[in-house]
């Protein structure tokens, strides 16, 4: 119970940071339109602070029809004047035991991933080259064991087109 606690308050915490760092549409009519906050928003190599949260769930699992739930926290933050761009990836993870009728729940943090890029000035085309490293953060309960990594990446954007290249 004390985890599942831990995680609401971790939760709650994050939440309200989002909220005090949310622009407003005041701000982004300074900064250039809503248009404008939109485009830097769907380039994840923009200069733009973010927290954006997914939920992914997954129902049907296993012969008694189990739900599995994975949260996961990805606060965006720009470094040295958006030269550096930071990504971290905090997945939290609900599973059900899928093999025994009691479907007992296993819950708690898994393995962090941090990911960082380095963003030249390069004309219209954005992109940017940098280390993924993946931490064994993994909680005592958790079903994923834990692990480390690490990988290069890169990304890149055009003006002209919708999604990233990653």
């Amino acid at each position: 119970m004390k985890n599942w606690m831990r995680t609401v308050i971790a939760t709650t915490m994050v939440f309200g940071i989002n909220a005090a760092y949310a622009p407003t549409a005041l701000e982004a009519q300074e900064v250039g339109g809503l248009e404008d906050l939109s485009q830097q928003a769907a380039n994840p190599l923009a200069d733009l602070m973010s927290f954006p949260f997914q939920n992914n769930t997954d129902f049907g699992l296993g012969e008694f029809d189990r739900t599995l739930n994975v949260l996961n926290i990805q606060p965006v933050i720009p470094l040295a004047g958006g030269k550096v761009i930071t990504r971290t990836i905090i997945p939290f993870i609900w599973i059900p035991d899928l093999a025994a009728e009691s479907g007992r729940l296993s819950s708690g943090l898994s393995d962090i991933v941090f990911t960082a890029w380095y963003v030249p000035q390069s004309g219209s085309v954005t992109w940017g080259v940098g280390p993924v490293l993946e931490f064994p953060t993994s909680c005592w309960r958790s079903p994923v064991p834990g692990r480390w990594g690490s990988w290069p990446t890169t990304s890149g954007r055009s003006p002209g087109t919708q999604m990233p290249l990653t």
